[in-house]
């Protein structure tokens, strides 16, 4: 399952299907229920609230859909 990997004050920006950042995990976001939830990890610019969303199907806009969402919990 593809998921993004997204850190809005670094920018940096991965999507994998593996996940690299296991260890790094700080909150699951359920986001009340709304949309697919987001996996919080510790970035290496040291920010503890990048992200991590499943965008199986998503094309380019979804995606830059799950990096908004992952900003704006940011």
């Amino acid at each position: 399952m593809p998921r993004l990997f997204y850190c809005p004050e670094c920018g940096k920006e991965q999507i994998l299907n593996n996940n690299p950042y296991e260890k790094e995990k700080t909150i699951m976001n359920i986001r009340d229920g709304y949309g697919r939830p987001i996996t919080h990890y510790k970035c290496e610019c040291g920010n503890d609230l990048a992200g991590s969303m499943d965008v199986s199907g998503w094309d380019k806009n979804g995606i830059e859909y799950a990096k908004e969402t992952i900003a704006g919990y940011n």
